[in-house]
């Protein structure tokens, strides 16, 4: 907005008048900091807490770092959260992509007395067919990595957040053998590595996005106890 068309406002320090629509507003507006009670130098100190962390910060270490209440604790790393997203760019070149799990161990159902020994003996399975938050990773090898939550992995799915995150031009795909990936080759030329035979064949692997999915998994495991299904890709 040109100066011609703002004025500042005298009685009100750092805030300013639009003279179009009589609004006032202030540098924080279209910011992660507009709206907020929250000093601006506790915000510094919880945005450098958290990009400094081995693996990410949660709401209660934040809570007491900064001597905030855990709800402004929990609503601050959040809105961090979302302004480090990444703008909105397609993928190009060599592309893998790859679906991941996310969510804890199932737990017994039954009612051990507390004077014996309880073994869990029931596990969730891995992989394809669990009840966990299914995501769908894509990464540009030496560039940036797109997630996106997918309840169902559709071939209808899977192509449509293709074509949203990736350009076909002079561009190669790397998946595994997962049937729902033959589609995309309706869009973009893709090579298959055969897992059941090896996991890399010169160019064609996708440990490179295998090698995220661990990192994100670490910094979850060692940061909280429990992330909530709906907020998920909110730590990716």
């Amino acid at each position: 907005m040109s100066s011609d068309k703002v004025k500042p406002i005298k009685t009100e320090q750092g805030r300013y008048s639009c003279k179009n629509c009589k609004r006032s507003f202030s540098v924080l507006v279209g910011t992660i900091f507009e709206e907020t009670r929250l000093s601006l130098p506790k915000w510094f100190q919880i945005i450098t807490l958290m990009l400094n962390a081995k693996s990410s910060m949660s709401a209660k270490e934040t809570e007491r770092n900064i001597d905030v209440t855990y709800k402004t604790a929990y609503y601050t790393c959040m809105r961090v959260r979302v302004g480090i997203l990444m703008p909105e760019t397609k993928l190009n070149g060599i592309i893998e992509i790859d679906e991941s799990y996310f969510g804890g161990k199932a737990r017994s159902k039954h009612n051990i007395p507390d004077d014996e020994v309880s073994l869990a003996t029931n596990s969730l399975k891995r992989g394809r067919g669990t009840n966990k938050v299914s995501v769908v990773g894509m990464v540009q090898r030496k560039g940036n990595v797109k997630t996106k939550l997918i309840d169902k992995l559709t071939k209808r799915n899977l192509l449509f957040m293709l074509k949203a995150n990736a350009k076909n031009d002079n561009s190669i795909l790397m998946t595994d053998g997962f049937k729902s990936y033959s589609e995309l080759e309706t869009y973009i030329d893709r090579l298959v590595i055969n897992h059941l035979k090896q996991y890399s064949k010169g160019i064609v692997h996708i440990n490179t996005i295998e090698g995220f999915w661990s990192d994100v998994k670490n910094g979850i495991r060692g940061s909280f106890k429990s992330v909530l299904a709906k907020s998920t890709s909110h730590y990716i």
